[in-house]
């Protein structure tokens, strides 16, 4: 019902059906409602998230949630790790405050880190870094995972959200960064142009300049018509990242 709901685009519907049913939901039922939320958020009406919070039935689906994750009962240890990503994804759309969920989320998800799916993970660590809420065990225990990967078990968008997520958290390691500079220029043709700029930035960041990756991905933008797709913070981005990489493409400066 909360699926076929937000299909409506009507968000006050949506919570009205939200609402109808908190009583009876189950961890996966809770979690739906909170991504859903996040979700419609993202639109362009900027108000949607400020709507979402303020409501009286945000302010019960959030206790829930809290009350779920941080019951002393084992409540939380028993909730399925695909819920509790898309919870914290949906609260970092949103930006909602919840240190305290975050942390304890975080430390559950150190325990069972290699029970997420690959996009679920993405997720989880993209909504720490969006969030800034400081989660260096979770990161650490990320990485030792993506260390071990085979290749391919991560995908384009997947590749381009790690590199992002631990780049805005902070977390510096030259041989993971090294192994997503292996895997990404095969799937440069199929990120947007935000997911690139997003990519250069993020290596730029921690200070890792793989030429052959910086080589692929600068010809990318300035080649087949890509840069008319970029916009202008996305190209300074890019731009920036290049410079900073000592990457010197005539080609993506005569394409400007």
């Amino acid at each position: 019902r909360i699926t076929s709901a937000a299909q409506s685009g009507d968000l006050a519907f949506v919570l009205r059906t939200i609402g109808a049913h908190l009583d009876e939901m189950n961890d996966i039922n809770l979690a739906t409602s909170m991504h859903r939320l996040g979700k419609m958020t993202t639109r362009k009406d900027t108000r949607n998230s400020l709507d979402v919070q303020s409501s009286p039935v945000f302010v019960k689906l959030y206790s829930i949630i809290f009350e779920r994750i941080m019951s002393p009962g084992g409540e939380a240890s028993a909730m399925p790790v695909h819920c509790m990503a898309v919870i914290v994804w949906g609260l970092a759309v949103m930006k909602h405050p919840a240190p305290e969920l975050f942390r304890a989320v975080a430390e559950l998800a150190v325990t069972r880190i290699d029970d997420f799916q690959a996009f679920e993970f993405c997720q989880l660590l993209w909504a720490f870094a969006k969030s800034g809420i400081e989660a260096y065990a979770l990161f650490r225990a990320a990485a030792r995972r993506l260390k071990s990967r085979r290749d391919g078990d991560m995908k384009g968008l997947c590749l381009s959200m790690l590199a992002w997520s631990f780049s805005m958290a902070g977390v510096r390691d030259p041989e993971l960064f090294t192994g997503f500079a292996k895997e990404l220029p095969k799937y440069v043709l199929e990120l947007k142009p935000q997911e690139i700029a997003n990519c250069l930035k993020a290596f730029a960041n921690v200070d890792v300049y793989d030429e052959a990756f910086f080589m692929c991905f600068a010809t990318d933008v300035a080649v087949g018509g890509r840069m008319v797709g970029f916009k202008a913070q996305e190209l300074i981005d890019v731009i920036r990242s290049v410079v900073k990489a000592g990457h010197h493409d005539p080609a993506l400066f005569e394409h400007l």
